[in-house]
C-alpha cells in the first residue's frame, strides 16, 4: 500500500514537472537542482504520510462480532418486547458481544456498524435494533420463509449497549446462520487523522 502511494505521488510530481517543460527546451543546471530539491521535499512528505497512516492503523482496535443461533429452527418462542439472544458466537474480537444476554457492549467509544439478518419461519415479524433503550432501526419480515436485513451506523460511548428486540408478529425464527446479528468498529472517537497535502 505504501509503495503504491509513493508511485502515485511520484507520477503526479512527474506530470507537474513535465507540464512546465516545453518540447525542445533545454534544462539548465539550476533547474535540475530545483527539481532535485522538489523531489526530496516530496519524499519527506510521503514519509510523513506513511508514519501517520501507520499510527492510524495501530491506534484503531480490532472490535467485531457475529452471532447466530445454535439450533434450527430456534426452539425459543419470542414474545413481543423480548431481547433476541443470538447464542452461537462465530466471531467476537474485543469480547464486546455477550452471548448469554444477547447484548453488544462497546469496549471503546466510537462509530460502529451493525447488521441484522432475520429468516422468519412463521408469520410477519418486526424487530428493532436498540441502543440503551432507544430504537435505532427497524426490520420487518413480511414473508415467511424469506430473509430480511437491516444495517445501521451508530455512535456508542464506552459501555453503551446495542441489542435486538422482537417487537411484533410471529414467534419462530430459523437458526444457524440463517439469522444473524453482527457488527464492527469503524473508527474510535480519538481518530482525528488528517492526511497532509503531498503534492506541492
Amino acid at each position: 500500500m505504501m509503495f503504491s502511494l509513493w508511485i502515485f505521488v511520484f507520477l503526479l510530481f512527474i506530470m507537474s514537472v513535465s507540464s512546465q517543460i516545453q518540447p525542445g527546451e533545454s534544462v539548465s543546471r539550476e533547474e535540475l537542482e530545483s527539481l532535485k530539491s522538489r523531489m526530496q521535499s516530496q519524499e519527506i512528505k510521503i514519509h510523513a504520510l506513511e508514519v501517520l497512516l501507520k499510527t492510524k492503523q495501530d491506534r484503531i482496535p480490532l472490535i467485531s462480532f457475529m452471532a447466530s443461533f445454535k439450533n434450527d429452527p430456534v426452539p425459543m418462542k419470542y414474545s413481543n418486547g423480548q431481547i433476541v439472544i443470538f447464542d452461537n458466537v462465530y466471531l467476537n474480537d474485543g469480547n464486546g458481544y455477550i452471548s448469554h444476554s444477547g447484548m453488544f457492549r462497546a469496549p471503546v467509544s466510537g462509530l460502529y456498524l451493525f447488521t441484522l439478518n432475520i429468516y422468519a419461519s412463521s408469520s410477519e415479524m418486526e424487530f428493532k435494533l436498540v441502543k440503551d433503550g432507544s430504537e435505532i432501526a427497524w426490520l420487518v419480515s413480511t414473508v415467511p420463509g424469506g430473509t430480511e436485513s437491516v444495517q445501521t451506523v451508530v455512535h456508542l460511548h464506552k459501555d453503551q449497549e446495542m441489542w435486538v428486540m422482537k417487537f411484533w408478529g410471529g414467534d419462530t425464527l430459523r437458526g444457524k446462520q440463517l439469522s444473524t446479528f453482527s457488527g464492527f468498529l469503524l473508527r474510535t472517537d480519538d481518530d482525528n487523522f488528517h492526511a497532509p497535502s503531498v503534492v506541492g
